[in-house]
């Protein structure tokens, strides 16, 4: 016998095994249960009687045997007890922490002039250009599922940079 055809032996005796064991603990094996009977005071110490077709007599003793009808009430099996789960989903939706902004805008310059007027007055102006910048800013708290708070920096083109804290909702 080759080491394959013993392989296959153990496979097929291991599922069967499986297979049997699983049966037996799907089979719900139910059997009614006597259930024991109080005398009444009347019985006590009797004896019944059964007379057949054959005119044979048979005494019975009174607190063991009494006559009932052929069906006889047993106690029935109790109900399979059926647990039932329910499972609930709950969707949620991760949010993106990081956030990268562009600026594109119109504002000062960088230069200033600036020239004397007086003794004690100055007249400073400035001229306004198109401005590029670029932002970052990172959530670090969250709140609730709802709130929370981001800090984050920006660099404009006219060497402004900027600190902020923010609320997102």
């Amino acid at each position: 016998m080759h080491i394959k055809d013993k392989v296959i032996i153990v496979v097929g005796v291991m599922f069967l095994f499986f297979l049997g064991f699983t049966w037996n603990a799907s089979a719900q094996t139910c059997t009614s249960k006597i259930v024991k009977e109080a005398t009444p005071k009347v019985f006590v110490d009797s004896e019944v009687t059964r007379k057949l077709k054959d005119g044979t007599v048979q005494k019975f003793d009174g607190d063991k045997y009494k006559i009932v009808r052929r069906t006889q009430k047993r106690k029935k099996c109790a109900p399979k007890v059926v647990t039932v789960i329910k499972r609930q989903t709950k969707t949620v939706i991760k949010r993106k922490r990081n956030k990268l902004q562009l600026f594109l805008g119109n504002g000062p310059s960088d230069s200033l002039s600036s020239r004397r007027t007086g003794p004690l007055s100055a007249q400073v102006q400035s001229e306004d250009e198109n401005l590029l910048g670029v932002g970052y800013s990172r959530e670090i708290i969250d709140i609730n599922e709802d709130l929370s708070i981001s800090i984050g920096g920006q660099y404009l083109t006219n060497e402004t940079l900027t600190l902020s804290i923010g609320v997102n909702w």
